[in-house]
């Protein structure tokens, strides 16, 4: 029997719709998906296509449409609002991004598959295993494996780990048994050197004695943000961030991170589990990159 759960749009990528429609397959939901084109009014013949503003979407469908919006109003929308407005709100294509901290982040674009290079041997050249760690217990502690293509300066994010309230050595182990070579370092997060209260040894403490080697440095957030948007977008177009599809959390939460909405003037991203994995890549392109910032450098 068919009802009505919630009525809205799906204008924001971290929105209820958006979770909605993520999980409709799950839930045993049905997707309907229209746009403005496909409600559009008899256009008449009269009119000519080429020299529409609506040309470019339509393509020529209104000449047989049985909708209920004006072709005059719908041009007069058009001319009012951006193309990124434009298309999340009427084209339904995607949600805006405007809020987001990733905006240039783009699935068509940063993930796909690509082929994983064999472990490097001693003295040879070869791609530079890496990783990003940040660090949780009642929240995840999220790992990132990757690995650095020198010649075209690409970073590939091959797998992630993801676990909560696993102690340190559970998630050694965990790590261990991935199947890719030992990261010449893990960048992580420089709170990791506090000592526990009942051990004595911090958390990067651990992993070094385990024989992983850490790197962690101290910059502010906006900077480390700054460092993955050049990554994932550089100033000449190209790209030097690719992902692999198998990380579906690292790729949820580069496209769900998030400012607040209401705060425009805030630049402190919301944390609602979304910043665990962007903070991982983030330790790790901050400890990959050494721009001119004024930071502390430490666990080398």
């Amino acid at each position: 029997r068919a009802s009505i759960e919630t009525l809205g749009t799906m204008h924001r990528p971290f929105g209820l719709m958006q979770r909605l429609v993520r999980d409709a397959a799950s839930a045993g939901r049905c997707v309907f998906r229209w746009s403005v084109i496909d409600t559009l009014r008899w256009c008449e013949e009269s009119r000519s296509c080429e020299d529409c503003p609506l040309e470019e979407y339509c393509g020529g469908l209104a000449r047989n449409a049985a909708g209920f919006i004006d072709i005059d109003d719908a041009i007069q929308q058009r001319a009012r609002v951006g193309d990124d407005t434009w298309k999340a709100e009427m084209l339904c294509e995607r949600p805006s991004r405007s809020d987001t901290v990733y905006p240039q982040f783009d699935r068509s674009v940063h993930v796909a598959e690509f082929e994983t290079p064999p472990a490097p041997r001693e003295g040879e050249p070869g791609a530079i295993w890496i990783a990003g760690m940040d660090f949780g217990y009642r929240s995840p502690t999220v790992f990132l494996w990757a690995w650095l293509d020198e010649d075209q300066d690409v970073v590939h994010i091959i797998d992630e780990l993801v676990e909560a309230e696993r102690t340190t050595e559970e998630l050694i182990d965990a790590a261990r048994e991935r199947p890719w070579p030992r990261p010449a370092w893990i960048g992580a997060d420089p709170a990791g050197h506090q000592r526990s209260e009942q051990t004595g040894l911090s958390t990067i403490a651990l992993w070094k004695r385990a024989g992983w080697a850490v790197r962690s440095r101290s910059i502010a957030l906006e900077a480390g943000i700054r460092a993955v948007r050049r990554r994932l977008k550089r100033g000449d177009g190209a790209v030097g961030l690719r992902i692999h599809p198998r990380c579906k959390v690292l790729i949820e939460s580069l496209s769900m991170y998030h400012y607040p909405p209401d705060k425009p003037e805030c630049t402190v991203p919301v944390k609602d589990g979304h910043d665990h994995a962007a903070d991982a890549l983030r330790y790790l392109i901050i400890n990959l990159d050494r721009g001119d910032w004024s930071v502390t450098v430490r666990g080398y």
